[in-house]
């Protein structure tokens, strides 16, 4: 169970941020797959175990770049990506899909207890929508508040998708807790002055270079962590 004194503190959390995939919706295997099939055509083998050290948490041009070349057209990284996702979709659509276990009645007590959460992904706009649309997360989360790869912020590690988000709830890195997966993310909250990080193992990962509260389940955090 994460409680306070996992982070030192006796005061409450006053907002929540959370990354979503791998942490909120546990889909690295379908992206994993989806980049494997997409990168073929172009000779370019992608493991799990690549993506987990090198890629999850960053947005996908640059992922393309690093596998690629820096130099990879523009024309080219927009048919990727638009030929990725579509793979990405239909993978998803072939299993149930939900949220992560214990997701939805940590998001029902937030929303209750008007406790301010959001999501930074770093998930195209056609993802949102299509977890809008297969998720029904409307139930929790207003569109305009999601903090998304627009093509304008820089990927994680870089801080800015958690710098906005803070701002999104208007909570400081203080007073926030956030939900990652993902090394890149981790190293975006902290980048964003935050340390009060919860782990999401939604991959098992061993031997983690972080030292954070690890969760594999919503249900083992401690409600009395927020500002109720």
């Amino acid at each position: 169970m994460v409680n306070l004194s996992d982070f030192g503190r006796e005061k409450p959390f006053s907002g929540v941020i959370f990354d979503f995939n791998g942490t909120l919706f546990w889909d690295t295997a379908e992206h994993d797959k989806s980049w494997g099939l997409c990168m073929q055509k172009y000779g370019v083998t992608v493991t799990p175990e690549m993506m987990f050290k090198q890629f999850h948490g960053k947005p996908n041009d640059l992922i393309i770049r690093e596998l690629l070349g820096k130099e990879t057209p523009e024309t080219v990284i927009q048919e990727i990506i638009t030929e990725k996702e579509r793979i990405y979709q239909e993978v998803c659509l072939q299993r149930t899909m939900q949220l992560a276990p214990g997701a939805e009645e940590l998001l029902d007590f937030l929303k209750e207890n008007s406790v301010p959460f959001t999501v930074a992904t770093s998930a195209p706009a056609e993802n949102i929508e299509f977890y809008f649309q297969h998720l029904n997360i409307g139930r929790w989360f207003q569109w305009e508040k999601i903090v998304y790869f627009d093509g304008k912020t820089p990927g994680k590690p870089n801080p800015e998708f958690y710098q906005r988000a803070m701002w999104m709830i208007a909570c400081s890195a203080e007073e926030t807790v956030i939900f990652e997966d993902a090394p890149s993310g981790i190293l975006a909250a902290e980048n964003a002055g935050c340390r009060n990080i919860v782990r999401v193992d939604s991959e098992n990962v061993k031997n983690s270079p972080f030292s954070y509260p690890v969760i594999r389940d919503f249900g083992e955090v401690n409600r009395e962590i927020f500002t109720k």
